[in-house]
């Protein structure tokens, strides 16, 4: 029989399948983090982990850089289809190095007035792409292969706010099956 330890501290439960859960505090639950099948609930309550854990089933971990492998090589090598508006979108394998960058830059127009009341204008370029079961807008600064990541709302909405950081091999571009581009 397993030792529970603190879910505050150890907040991931990993299976033999290395599929992984995290310990939601606010819920008192456990959530699915790596791929999931369409309609499968990602909850699991505390009981039950409870129950896997001292049975041997699950093994507790921290949030340290094995359980981030373990993810992302899940969602690494997962492929995922759906539709959205009548049109048929499909995310891939990454077949080759950068493939991020096969997405299309998105560009929203800003400007300003400079001090002789010229107006300046500038752009702030996005692409979007797929990250471990989300859509997100992703930009490159001067870290790479570091990437920024924002979340994704809508083609026409700007990303505002905080973003994380991952490494531009874990984006994935998203292709648009029904006109034959990435998005």
């Amino acid at each position: 029989m397993q030792k529970l330890k603190e879910f505050d501290f150890f907040e991931y439960v990993v299976d033999k399948h290395n599929n992984v859960w995290r310990y939601i505090k606010s819920k008192d639950h456990f959530i699915k983090v790596t791929p999931w099948d369409n309609g499968e609930d990602r909850r699991m309550n505390r009981s039950e982990i409870e129950r896997f854990i001292k049975s041997g089933e699950l093994i507790q971990m921290k949030g340290k850089p094995r359980v981030y492998e373990i993810i992302n090589e899940k969602w690494d090598n997962d492929v995922r289809s759906w539709e959205y508006n009548g049109m048929h979108f499909e995310v891939g394998k990454n077949s080759k190095e950068n493939q991020a960058f096969d997405a299309p830059l998105h560009k929203f127009l800003h400007s300003y007035k400079d001090q002789d009341g010229k107006t300046v204008e500038y752009t702030h370029d996005y692409r979007i792409g797929y990250f471990n079961g989300k859509i997100v807008w992703w930009l490159c600064y001067h870290y790479y292969p570091r990437t920024y990541i924002l979340p994704f709302e809508s083609l026409d909405k700007e990303p505002s706010g905080f973003g994380s950081w991952t490494n531009i091999k874990h984006i994935k571009p998203i292709y648009n099956l029904s006109t034959g581009n990435y998005i």
